[in-house]
């Protein structure tokens, strides 16, 4: 038997929650006082999950009209980092996305996408 797909949770760039679900990222688009309603962050794509309030999926609908972009969630969860340690350390901006790109274990697609550390912010 398989195991069912992980799912976990991260940022945008705006500090909105993104649900990362099969490879595929899901922006909120509506709660209620018992299910969130998420729907593929692509433009054009139709695919949906809803959620109960322990973000636990109900239901995962529709088929996603793209491939999944690992990358672009490794360069979230990236991006989340620095900005976290920006808020909570006094170390340059520079020396930090330094330190948490060698500890990342970005692929080489991913690093070649990375941004440098100005455009981080």
């Amino acid at each position: 038997m398989t195991d069912p797909p992980s799912i976990y949770f991260t940022t945008s760039n705006r500090g909105k929650s993104l649900l990362v679900y099969s490879g595929y990222i899901h922006r909120l688009k509506k709660s209620t006082e018992k299910v969130k309603y998420w729907v593929c962050h692509s433009d054009g794509c139709l695919a949906t999950i809803h959620t109960n309030k322990n973000d636990e999926i109900l239901i995962a609908d529709g088929h996603h009209y793209h491939i999944p972009d690992p990358e672009q969630i490794e360069l979230r969860n990236l991006r989340k980092k620095v900005k976290d340690r920006i808020q909570s350390e006094t170390n340059s901006i520079p020396k930090i996305y330094e330190e948490e790109l060698a500890r990342s274990n970005l692929s080489s697609t991913a690093l070649t996408l990375a941004p440098v550390a100005v455009e981080i912010i």
